[in-house]
C-alpha cells in the first residue's frame, strides 16, 4: 500500500490509493499502485444488471449509498482501513472496522464478513457490525453448497448472490426461521477473491429488512468494500501460509520439530502449575524403511498421511501432535499413562484397518 505523493495529485483530490472514494472537488476517484484516477462522478445511471439465482435481473436504484457519511467521512475511514491492514492488524480488527465502515455508509445494512478457511474448506466469522455475536456464532464454520443461503452459495460459485426476497428464494429454504430471527428479508453476498491466484478468501455479506435489490451505485460501494476486505483477508492468508511453512509438516499437517520446541515446555509448565497429568508419547512405524524400498516413496508418503489421520482420531484431546522427523512421531496428551494406553487400545482396531489395506 503506497501513499501518493501530494504533488502527483489533482488539486483537491485525497492523496491515498485504494478502491474508489469521493474527493474534495465532489468528483469520484480511483486509487491503483500509487496513483489516482479520477473516473467521474458518484452517481451513475438508475439501474444495473444483477444476478439473482443464476437469473439476471434489472434492479431500480435502492438508495444514495453515501447518505450516512460525508465525502471527508468516506476519505477518513478509507485512510484508517488502509492504515490498520497495512500495519499488520489482526484480521478480525480490520474486517470489523470495515464492516462497521460499510454500516456507517448505508445506515439500513447489516453487514458480516467471514473467511474461507482453505484447510477446513469452511467459512469462518470474519468482522461484523451491529451483527449481535448469536448471528456469528450460528455462521462460523458454514460449509459452502449450491443451496446454502446467499452466503453460502456464494462462496461454492465464487459469485455475487442477490436474494431479493430470502422468504421466496430456494436458496434460503432451509434458513427461514434464522433469518426472521435476525430480521432479514434480502441478502446480497459478494465473493473476496485473491487477485493472486484467484482462489476464495471469503464472503462480505450485507443484510436488509426489506426487500430490495441493489443499484448501480449500490454495486459500486460493495465492489469498494469488498475491496478493502479483500486487501485484509490477502494478507491474512499469506501470513497464516508463512506460519504452517513454519511450524506444521507440509506432508501431514501436524507439527514440525520446531513447533514442538516451541510449545512443549510451556504446555508441561502448565500442566505442572495446574497439578494435571501429562504424558509425552513416542511413536514409529516399524519396518518403514523396507516398506519405501519395496514400494516407493510415493505409497510411503500415503502411509504416513493415514497413519497422521488415524493418530488424531486416536487421540482426539492431544495438544500437540508432532511429525518429529521421517517415520518418527510425538505426542503431548493431558491425562495419566493409563488413560492414555486405554485410548491406545481402543485405536488398535484402526491400525488393524490400516494393516488391511493394500498400498
Amino acid at each position: 500500500l503506497n501513499l501518493t505523493p501530494r504533488d502527483s495529485v489533482a488539486k483537491g483530490a485525497p492523496a491515498i490509493c485504494g478502491g474508489f472514494f469521493v474527493g474534495g472537488d465532489g468528483r469520484r476517484w480511483r486509487g491503483m499502485f500509487g496513483r489516482l484516477l479520477a473516473v467521474g462522478p458518484l452517481r451513475r445511471a438508475p439501474s444495473v444488471q444483477a444476478t439473482q439465482n443464476g437469473t439476471v435481473v434489472t434492479a431500480q436504484r435502492s438508495s444514495d449509498p453515501t447518505k450516512g457519511l460525508s465525502a471527508q467521512q468516506l476519505l477518513q475511514g478509507q485512510q484508517r482501513i488502509l492504515e490498520m491492514v497495512a500495519g499488520g492488524e489482526s484480521l478480525e480488527r480490520s474486517l470489523q472496522a470495515i464492516a462497521g465502515f460499510s454500516e456507517a455508509c448505508l445506515p439500513e445494512m447489516l453487514a458480516s464478513i467471514l473467511y474461507y478457511d482453505p484447510y477446513e474448506k469452511r467459512l469462518r466469522r470474519g468482522g461484523y457490525g451491529q451483527l449481535p455475536d448469536s448471528f456469528q456464532a450460528a455462521v462460523d464454520g458454514l460449509v459452502p453448497g449450491p443451496k446454502a443461503g446467499s452466503c453460502g452459495t456464494c462462496a461454492f460459485r465464487a459469485q455475487r448472490v442477490v436474494s431479493e426476497d430470502v422468504f421466496t428464494d430456494p436458496l434460503w429454504d432451509d434458513f427461514h426461521d434464522f433469518c426472521r430471527t435476525y430480521r432479514i428479508r434480502s441478502a446480497w453476498s459478494s465473493p473476496l477473491i485473491s487477485p493472486h491466484d484467484q482462489s476464495l478468501l471469503g464472503v462480505f455479506g450485507m443484510y436488509y429488512p426489506d426487500s430490495r435489490l441493489p443499484s448501480a451505485a449500490d454495486l459500486e460501494l460493495v465492489d469498494h468494500m469488498t475491496h478493502l476486505a479483500t486487501l485484509a483477508a490477502e494478507r491474512h492468508r499469506r501470513d497464516e501460509e508463512r506460519r504452517r511453512q513454519a511450524l506444521e509438516d507440509a506432508l501431514t499437517g501436524l507439527g514440525n520439530r520446531h513447533l514442538l520446541q516451541t510449545q512443549a515446555g510451556e504446555l508441561a509448565a502448565r500442566a505442572r502449575d495446574e497439578a494435571q497429568p501429562l504424558c509425552l508419547l513416542f511413536l514409529d512405524l516399524d519396518h518403514f524403511k523396507q516398506f519405501n524400498d519395496n514400494f516407493g516413496h510415493l505409497l510411503g508418503d500415503k502411509l504416513l498421511l493415514e497413519f497422521s489421520r488415524q493418530l488424531k482420531q486416536a487421540l482426539p484431546d492431544a495438544q500437540l501432535l508432532v511429525r518429529f522427523g521421517g517415520d518418527e512421531f510425538v505426542g503431548i496428551v493431558p491425562g495419566s499413562t493409563q488413560q492414555l494406553s486405554e485410548a491406545l487400545q481402543r485405536s488398535e482396531e484402526h491400525t488393524s484397518e490400516l494393516q488391511s489395506r493394500q498400498y
